[in-house]
């Protein structure tokens, strides 16, 4: 029997009659018709009421839906330590969606203290009753080792029981657990299973590893244009990595038709978001005039973007700009305070006129003042002056003035091959660094000197912050570059 069935045999006037005589279960019913205004006007305010008179009887679906509505203020003041209370009363009824969301309040601390051991006990108990959401949070923290004892084969059981019923983020981590062989054998096939159900429901981060696997042939066929397609969904959901790697294969011709400025669109969106190699990309374009119209100022701009992330190759680029410092070294002399850095103060000096016209043109009211363009002057400035700012702390880090010299010596010295896991960076050098074994910067004899890459030197006492850095699109680079010593 249908809803509508059910309300033609039992008419609301009789509802209402039994509800009113203290009928828990009609009272439930009747916070369900208008909380989703089914058979009746929706009616949030008289679902609340009517949740609450079957919760205060014990009735534990409306203990849970009162829960809900109180969390989230959606018909009644919200009150989240009220809405703790209910789900507390009908999760130890047994009810799995308030265990879980019990267990979501008491992790995140949201309410009341923060009490992550509860957390996991509730969270078992969902998960144990088949919530999908449950399960995945349980896979995630016994994954982290949060709160518990880490434990990755239980990890991904939960994972796998979450994935099984569609969830998500459960699918998708589940893929990196199997591409990885973490905490399970590795198995790239599988991989490529979880992602690609993940994907196809439009999960993004599944998309550009999907899109990965099928560039490289990892786990499956290579195939270019069904590599295309995944970076591009990915990309459209404004995945960084994805935009780059979309970028790439427009710039190439790969998997679809060579096409410059389609590049130049999507390597200057994932630039914008901070994509060290689009913006050392985006600024080869504009110098070289590649595909776009030549702009070496803009070109400059992208290059200093991408060397105040360490990319080496945007260094070298700037380095070779030094020609400008050269033709203008008198004018630096008193106001430069490194001479590496004069072209940028050539830059500044320059700005500064163009403003100072547009500020002439703006006191005498002349018909070329454009607001616009002197508020786009001042943004620029701006910029240039906080990019000078970080070269200059930059400088100042701790570390020898010859570092970078020497680092990269020493990188080559190692086939630019990380001494631990042993993965080729060849092409992929700014993942790539010198550890100072001591942490002493200024110590930089050779058996102090230790070649790794950035997942390696994360785990490195004290360099845990390195994480920061590390996505999964960079994690899946590295580990595909390791060759295993027998």
């Amino acid at each position: 029997m249908n809803f509508e069935e059910f309300l033609n045999q039992n008419p609301y006037d009789t509802l209402e009659y039994r509800a009113k005589q203290g009928h828990a279960d009609t009272q439930w019913l009747l916070g369900y018709m208008f909380n989703n205004g089914e058979g009746v006007l929706q009616d949030k305010k008289t679902a609340v009421y009517w949740y609450q008179k079957a919760a205060e009887q014990g009735h534990v679906n409306a203990q849970d839906c009162l829960g809900w509505m109180l969390y989230g203020g959606d018909g009644v003041g919200q009150d989240k330590k009220a809405a703790f209370y209910w789900y507390q009363k009908a999760a130890e009824q047994g009810n799995a969606n308030a265990q879980y969301n019990l267990g979501r309040i008491l992790y995140d601390g949201d309410g009341v203290g923060q009490d992550q051991k509860a957390a996991v006990y509730w969270y078992q108990k969902a998960a144990e009753q088949g919530n999908a959401s449950a399960q995945y949070n349980l896979g995630r923290i016994l994954y982290d080792g949060d709160g518990v004892a880490q434990n990755k084969k239980a990890a991904v059981y939960w994972y796998h029981n979450a994935a099984e019923q569609g969830e998500l983020d459960a699918q998708f981590y589940l893929g990196c657990m199997f591409y990885e062989g973490d905490g399970v054998a590795l198995d790239k096939k599988a991989a490529f299973g979880w992602y690609q159900r993940a994907a196809k429901q439009g999960h993004a981060d599944a998309q550009l590893s999907l899109g990965y696997m099928f560039d490289e042939g990892e786990g499956v066929e290579p195939d270019k244009k069904a590599a295309f397609g995944w970076y591009q969904k990915a990309a459209e959901q404004g995945d960084v990595c994805a935009q780059f790697c979309l970028g790439c294969m427009l710039d190439e011709g790969e998997g679809v038709a060579l096409d410059k400025k389609a590049a130049f669109y999507w390597y200057k969106r994932a630039a914008k978001q901070g994509n060290v190699h689009a913006q050392f990309y985006l600024g080869y374009m504009l110098d070289e005039g590649d595909g776009v119209a030549q702009d070496k100022k803009a070109a400059v701009h992208w290059y200093q973007k991408a060397a105040e992330q360490g990319h080496t190759s945007a260094q070298d680029k700037l380095i070779g700009k030094q020609e400008l410092q050269n033709d203008h070294k008198n004018c630096y002399e008193d106001n430069c305070p490194d001479p590496k850095f004069a072209w940028l103060y050539d830059q500044v000096d320059e700005y500064e006129d163009m403003i100072k016209k547009q500020e002439w043109m703006q006191e005498t009211d002349h018909e070329d003042y454009d607001n616009e363009y002197l508020c786009n002057l001042k943004r620029d400035l701006s910029e240039i002056k906080e990019s000078i700012s970080r070269l200059m702390d930059a400088e100042h880090t701790g570390y020898s003035s010859n570092w970078k010299s020497l680092s990269r010596l020493k990188r080559i010295e190692k086939n630019w091959r990380c001494e631990q896991c042993h993965a080729d960076l060849s092409s992929y050098g700014e993942y790539l660094h010198v550890h100072h074994k001591n942490r002493d910067r200024m110590d930089n004899r050779d058996e102090n000197l230790e070649v790794l890459c950035i997942l390696c030197h994360a785990q490195c006492p004290g360099h845990g912050h390195l994480y920061e850095n590390i996505n999964h699109h960079i994690k899946s680079i590295i580990i595909s570059k390791r060759t295993y010593q027998g």
